[in-house]
């Protein structure tokens, strides 16, 4: 039997505003070039959590601009232009004379908001009458998706008159500013948003809104700004430079030669931190060229390399060229997608709600605090249009008390408690999604935590996907940073992002709920997770999504998983789940038996798994390794024929020898060497 609790709360910030009536008109002045990065730049527009804007679209080409929609999302849009093409002041300047908000902020057509962008400047003004301009950091985007950098500097006055730190879209500013004779000088082609800043700080202050919220594409066309080439920024920066000098008195020179001076310190105190970080580094790999080096030379490696070469020869292939082997897709498969940037969207939509589910069972039994924090991080996240759906999978302690009080003590989203009885995290997480109301769908196990900007990452993708997944840290009990980056870093799941069958057939997938975000839509179509599998639903779904629809990749941490002695992935459960997922791979992707490359190369990773687990299991005297050796011996007939032999030959001189001795431990680290290396 279900049950359903819930609690409302309050969606977004924008309520404040909308207590003392509707909220201020934003104008966003988009200059465009009819780039085909426009419709990014309009959809993250549409999924602004703030409600109240109007787009203003000035066509710099002058040649006729592309049909737009007469709204992007819900907010109207309007063309403007002259009939001739437009310098970016003489574009930016006929924006300002057509928008009617009370606030302004441009957005060039190659960069892009996060949803909660334009409510947190809003905000920020509101709450600060004299303040002239709000602005938040900004993140630098290359084409793979993966930030560069981060600009996102507190506010100095002195700092600015120096160099300009505040990218346009970054800004927002009171119409008033334009009333009072604020304009871009169209005497300037380049660095005219300094220009800008430098009339707007003689108005009034400045606010720094701790957060980036806004993106710069780094592989712009525009030539401008941070992607400049240095001839023609010198030149942009000494025009600027020449008009304001005659204006600024000597005591705001000094304050500027002095904050220049001051930067030039922290600039050689950070170059001397990345020195001896970079030393630390060298020694460290210095070490790890010895360990290397040892592993060679290591009896387990040399009394298997003439096994290896042999399989090598016989598998037709010259290992040390270090290329995998291209497995054919079964006969009558279609190939799975490869990853790339997704074309823009052709039409523009609302900002998404997005409902996070979390399976909770007997929370209480490990740390409460883990699903406390758990909780927590889902409802801080940035973004805002999201609900929150816990499902208890039939605890039996003080797990429903413990979830009660934590919807008691915030508002922050809509939450919902659903019960049912105990039948596994697969269960679980169905039930979220089947009562789930949510465009897309995001999973969160009870242990781990997302970073506050998680969703808002996610949701700001450009295109229609089926499914998104990231890169996650690794932490303690503790919440220390274990590990950073498993798949950039670690090289988890490797290959990121997955290309073909191969890459989520033959190897390890590394995609924990906890980094997916699913169309619900899509979701339902590839019929959710297997509820027969109590580990390994989460790669099963993965390849199962990734073989029949879109994937995209983020290539940044948006997930903290906690590694502990209570973590379901150490359950004794996951052995025979282990092989009843090996089982069902094996019975849909290798054609009945007949692809002989596509039953080896699936056998070889599980093959390799059973034999990892089980050898660090028999170092910690766990009694579970003889579940895995034993498990993993049924999967010996369908490996290649050498190694079936070679592996044989191991299994049958280790069953000889007395379970937890030296010579036992030593007989199987040779074997994993040799599993290890065949993989390779």
């Amino acid at each position: 039997m279900e049950t359903d609790d819930t609690r409302p709360g309050l969606c977004n910030e924008v309520a404040r505003l909308l207590e003392v009536g509707e909220p201020p008109l934003v104008s966003v002045i988009v200059r465009s070039v009819a780039r085909d990065t426009l419709a990014q730049a309009l959809d993250s527009v549409a999924r602004q959590s703030y409600s109240n804007i109007e787009v203003v679209l000035v066509d710099a080409v002058g040649r006729g601009h592309p049909p737009l929609p007469a709204t992007c999302g819900s907010h109207p849009v309007r063309l403007c232009g002259r009939g001739e093409p437009l310098g970016r002041s003489r574009a930016a300047n006929l924006g300002l004379e057509e928008a009617r908000g009370e606030y302004l902020i441009l957005l060039d057509d190659d960069d892009w908001f996060l949803p909660s962008h334009i409510v947190a400047l809003v905000t920020a003004l509101e709450q600060a009458p004299s303040a002239e301009v709000a602005y938040a950091g900004v993140r630098c985007v290359a084409d793979s998706g993966r930030t560069e950098r981060v600009l996102d500097v507190p506010f100095d006055t002195a700092r600015l008159r120096a160099g300009n730190y505040i990218p346009i879209h970054a800004a927002l500013f009171r119409r008033s500013a334009f009333a009072g004779g604020a304009r871009f000088d169209e005497a300037l082609d380049s660095f005219e948003d300094w220009d800008f800043w430098l009339q707007l700080v003689q108005r009034g202050p400045f606010i720094h809104v701790g957060q980036a919220s806004a993106c710069y594409r780094t592989g712009g066309a525009s030539g401008v700004g941070l992607t400049a080439d240095e001839n023609r920024r010198n030149a942009g920066q000494a025009l600027v430079l020449e008009k304001w000098r005659t204006v600024w008195s000597g005591e705001e020179l000094n304050a500027t030669f002095e904050g220049c001076r001051q930067e030039e310190v922290r600039v050689r105190a950070r170059l001397h931190e990345t020195a001896e970080e970079f030393e630390k580094l060298r020694w460290d790999a210095a070490d790890l060229e010895r360990e290397l080096t040892q592993i060679k030379l290591s009896l387990s490696i040399r009394v298997t390399s003439p096994l290896r070469w042999l399989a090598a020869r016989l598998r037709g292939t010259d290992q040390r060229s270090g290329k995998a082997d291209a497995v054919a897709p079964d006969e009558g498969s279609s190939s799975p997608q490869a990853e790339s940037p997704a074309p823009p969207l052709a039409v523009l939509t609302e900002a998404p709600l997005i409902s996070v589910v979390v399976p909770v069972y007997n929370a209480c039994r490990t740390n409460p605090d883990f699903l406390r924090k758990a909780l927590a991080s889902v409802s801080s996240q940035t973004y805002r249009h999201l609900e929150l759906l816990i499902v208890d999978d039939g605890s039996t302690d003080g797990t429903r008390t413990l979830c009660t009080q934590f919807m008691e003590s915030q508002n922050a989203v809509p939450i919902y408690y659903l019960a049912k009885a105990n039948g596994g995290q697969s269960s679980a997480r169905n039930l979220g999604v089947a009562r789930a109301r949510g465009d897309y769908v995001s999973f969160l196990d009870q242990d781990d935590m997302f970073y506050p900007e998680k969703l808002e990452r996610v949701v700001a993708l450009p295109g229609r996907v089926d499914l998104v997944y990231t890169d996650a840290d690794t932490i303690d009990a503790d919440g220390r940073i274990l590990m950073r980056g498993i798949h950039r870093d670690r090289r988890f799941g490797w290959p990121n992002p997955k290309r073909s069958a191969e890459d989520v057939l033959f190897r390890d997938v590394f995609v924990m709920p906890g980094l997916m975000t699913v169309s619900r839509s899509a979701f339902q179509r590839l019929g959710g997770f297997d509820e027969s599998l109590s580990g390994y639903e989460d790669d099963d779904f993965f390849v199962r999504a990734f073989l029949n629809g879109t994937v995209r990749y983020l290539p940044e941490s948006t997930l903290k998983w906690r590694m502990h002695a209570e973590a379901y992935s150490q359950s004794s459960r996951m052995v025979p789940s282990r092989l009843r997922y090996w089982e069902k791979l094996m019975a849909e992707h290798t054609a009945g038996g007949t692809s002989r490359r596509r039953a080896e190369g699936i056998s070889r990773r599980f093959f390799r798994e059973f034999l990892r687990q089980a050898t660090h299991q028999l170092r910690d005297a766990n009694p579970m390794f003889s579940e895995n050796l034993a498990t993993g011996k049924r999967i010996v007939p369908h490996l290649p024929l050498f190694e079936r032999l070679a592996f044989g030959y191991w299994m049958t001189v280790w069953c000889r020898l007395a379970a937890g001795s030296e010579l036992a431990r030593s007989v199987l680290e040779v074997w994993w060497h040799a599993s290890e290396m065949q993989q390779r």
